[in-house]
């Protein structure tokens, strides 16, 4: 399923990220292709948006454990 721009903006905003540091995080060339993502002017494909969320997965149990649990 193909995410709506407000989903990918809620996820950024949730993780405390700005578009650049989304946009690495995502694996998107840059910070403009989040905006325009964000704003529905483009579409952010099923697959990458699985993969971003497969990725958030795995590392937010390393990103807990480094901050202690916190």
């Amino acid at each position: 399923m193909k995410p709506h721009g407000s989903q990918v903006y809620a996820l950024r905003v949730a993780l405390g990220l700005t578009q650049p540091e989304f946009a690495e995080l995502a694996g998107v060339s840059s910070f403009q292709t989040i905006s325009k993502i964000e704003r529905g002017v483009i579409n952010m494909s099923a697959t990458r948006w699985e993969l971003l969320l497969l990725k958030l997965e795995r590392e937010a149990p390393k990103k807990a454990a480094s901050q202690g649990g916190r």
